[in-house]
C-alpha cells in the first residue's frame, strides 16, 4: 500500500509531460512563423510576378501589338505570360492567366494577369514545411494585377527638330504644302480653292497622320532653311528649347522640361551643316541599330545596355503646317492665326511622334527615317488625342 501511494506520489517523469506539450507548442508555432511566413513572401512576389507581367503587357500592346484586343495566343498574351513566369514564386514560376478586358467603368486598352500559385489552371501548390504535422499538406497563393496602355500628350525629352504634320493635299504640286500666297502684294491671303487643308487631331479626329496608317511611314528628310523652302513632309525645322541650351547640347541629352501638345516652340535658324553634324551624331551613338520593315521595328540596337531605348530613336513634334505658312507669308507671327509670343518664327505643336533616324546617306532614299511610338506622359493642362492619332503612349496599373 505504501508503494502504491509512492508510486502515485513520484514526480520523476512529469517533465516529459510537459516538454511534449512543449514540443507540439513549438511545432504549432513553426507552422505559424515559417510556413505562414512563407506563404506571405510567396505572396508578395506573386503580386510582382502579376504586376511584372501587366506592365510588360501594356507596353507589348502599345509597340508590338497594336490589335484592339490582342489575340489571346500573340505577341503581347506571350510577352506577358512570359514575363510573369520570369518572376518566380518560391523558386517556381507561377501559372499566369491573360485576358484584355477592362474593369467596369475604366475605358482604355488593359491588360489583366491572375498568377496561380495554388494548385489551379497548370500552376503548383506552395510546400508546407511544419504544416503536415497538423494535416497541412500545401498552401495556395494568387495575386491578379490590371494595367492600363494609354495616350500620351508630353514627353520631358523632346528632340530640338520638327516636321509638318500631314495634310489634305488638294493643289498642285503634290507633297508640298499650299493654302496661301506666299509673296507679292497678296502675301498671306488664301489661295484659290481648290487649296491645301489642314486639321489637326483632337480627342475625336485623328488626323492625317494616324497608327493605323503611318506606323512605320518613311520620312525623307530635307535640310535646309525652312523659311524659304516649300513645306513638304521632310521639311526638318530646327528648335529652341527652354531650358537656355544649344541645339547641339538638346540634340545630344533630354532637356527634362515637358513639351505637350499645342505648345508654340520658337524655330532657330541654323546652318544646314549644324543640324546635319548633330543628326550624325545621333546616329553614331547606336550605329549597328536598323529597321525591320517587316515588323516595323528597330533590330540590332544597342538598348537597352547602352540606354532604354536606341538613342537613333528620337521624339519629335509635328506641326501646323497652316499657320507656320501663314507667319511666314506675313512675316508677322503674332496674329492671332498663328500665335507665336513675339514676331520670331515658332511652330504649333499638334503631335508628338518617335522618329528612328534609319540612313544618313546613300540607298534609294537617301537620309531617312520611321515614324515610331515612343513613351510619353499625360498632363492635364494639354489636350489629349483619339487613340489612332496618338504617337504617345502612357502605360501604367490601375489595380
Amino acid at each position: 500500500m505504501k508503494r502504491t501511494r509512492a508510486f502515485i506520489g513520484e514526480e520523476r517523469g512529469a517533465v516529459l509531460v510537459q516538454v511534449g506539450i512543449a514540443v507540439l507548442v513549438l511545432m504549432a508555432f513553426n507552422v505559424f512563423v515559417i510556413d505562414y511566413g512563407m506563404m506571405w513572401n510567396a505572396r508578395i512576389q506573386a503580386q510582382n510576378a502579376a504586376d511584372a507581367g501587366a506592365l510588360a503587357g501594356a507596353i507589348a500592346r502599345a509597340y508590338d501589338d497594336r490589335a484592339n484586343p490582342p489575340h489571346p495566343d500573340g505577341l503581347a498574351g506571350d510577352i506577358t505570360r512570359r514575363v510573369a513566369r520570369a518572376n518566380l514564386i518560391w523558386q517556381q514560376p507561377g501559372e499566369p492567366i491573360v485576358s484584355f478586358e477592362c474593369p467596369a467603368g475604366v475605358t482604355a486598352r488593359c491588360t489583366r494577369v491572375d498568377v496561380h500559385r495554388d494548385g489551379n489552371n497548370g500552376s503548383t501548390a506552395l510546400p508546407s514545411f511544419f504544416g503536415p504535422i497538423l494535416g497541412i499538406n500545401s498552401q495556395q497563393v494568387r495575386a491578379t494585377a490590371t494595367s492600363v496602355t494609354l495616350s500620351g500628350n508630353a514627353t520631358p525629352c523632346l528632340s530640338p527638330i520638327a516636321f509638318p504634320d500631314d495634310w489634305d493635299n488638294n493643289l498642285d504640286p503634290p507633297g508640298e504644302f499650299n493654302r496661301y500666297v506666299e509673296s507679292g502684294s497678296g502675301a498671306g491671303t488664301l489661295l484659290p480653292a481648290p487649296r491645301d487643308d489642314y486639321q489637326a487631331p483632337t480627342a475625336t479626329y485623328a488626323g492625317r497622320t494616324t497608327v493605323s496608317l503611318d506606323y512605320g511611314e518613311r520620312i525623307v528628310w530635307t535640310i535646309d532653311h525652312p523659311l524659304g523652302e516649300p513645306i513638304t513632309r521632310g521639311l526638318m525645322v530646327p528648335l529652341t528649347l527652354p531650358g537656355g541650351r544649344t541645339f547641339e547640347q538638346n540634340m545630344a541629352t533630354c532637356v527634362g522640361q515637358p513639351t505637350s501638345i499645342g505648345q508654340r516652340i520658337p524655330m532657330v535658324e541654323l546652318h544646314p551643316s549644324t543640324v546635319e553634324d548633330a543628326i550624325v551624331d545621333v546616329f553614331n551613338r547606336d550605329p549597328a541599330a536598323d529597321y525591320d520593315y517587316g515588323d516595323s521595328r528597330i533590330i540590332g540596337s544597342c538598348a537597352p545596355a547602352c540606354a532604354p531605348l536606341s538613342p537613333r530613336l528620337l521624339v519629335i513634334a509635328l506641326f501646323d503646317p497652316g499657320r507656320f505658312q501663314l507667319g511666314r507669308a506675313t512675316n508677322d507671327w503674332t496674329q492671332p492665326a498663328v500665335g507665336c509670343a513675339s514676331n520670331n518664327p515658332c511652330i504649333t505643336v499638334t503631335n508628338i511622334i518617335g522618329f528612328f533616324v534609319h540612313r544618313l546617306a546613300g540607298g534609294s532614299f537617301g537620309a531617312h527615317g520611321h515614324f515610331l511610338r515612343y513613351p510619353g506622359i499625360s498632363v492635364e493642362t494639354a489636350p489629349t488625342l483619339v487613340d489612332d492619332g496618338s504617337w504617345l503612349v502612357a502605360t501604367h496599373l490601375i489595380r
